[in-house]
């Protein structure tokens, strides 16, 4: 005989709570996977601009050739091999790597410095994963810095 009690049955309760809370779950785990590929290649284009722009620093010219025609492809070749042994291959129109040779007190992206420098610009599309949350979607980084020949 069933009682006539005026509680009902919680049968399914826990299955339904768990439906509801796995979105909200859901959501969160996707954000922090989507954040944190997004910080991945963040770190991965700055630190290959900047390996980029040292080995382009790095790169003896003499006097006898074009000033920047030495540093110039061997920061950019050097920005994009770092990059492609990050698993992020620098392929346009995704990837873009833009090399300056700066003179002593050249205006524009190099800002007046008062020395010989090379300058690294680097955009990378950002694709998340879910793309559930917005996430800035081109990943920029620049470096500059001073040549080892100097005049």
């Amino acid at each position: 005989m069933r009682s006539n009690l005026p509680f009902r049955s919680k049968r399914g309760s826990a299955a339904v709570e768990f439906a509801l809370l796995s979105i909200v779950l859901l959501l969160f785990l996707s954000t922090v996977v989507d954040w944190g590929w997004y910080m991945t290649q963040r770190v991965s284009v700055a630190r290959a601009t900047m390996d980029g722009t040292r080995i382009g620093a790095a790169t003896f010219e003499s006097t006898l050739v074009a000033d920047g025609s030495l540093t110039v492809p061997a920061a950019e070749n050097r920005t994009k091999q770092v990059l492609e042994d990050l698993g992020l291959p620098c392929i346009s129109p995704q990837c873009a790597v833009d090399v300056t040779h700066c003179s002593v007190n050249e205006g524009g992206v190099c800002m007046n410095p008062p020395f010989e420098a090379i300058h690294v610009a680097t955009q990378y599309e950002y694709v998340p994963f879910f793309g559930f949350v917005p996430t800035p979607p081109v990943i920029t980084s620049e470096f500059i810095m001073a040549t080892e020949a100097q005049p």
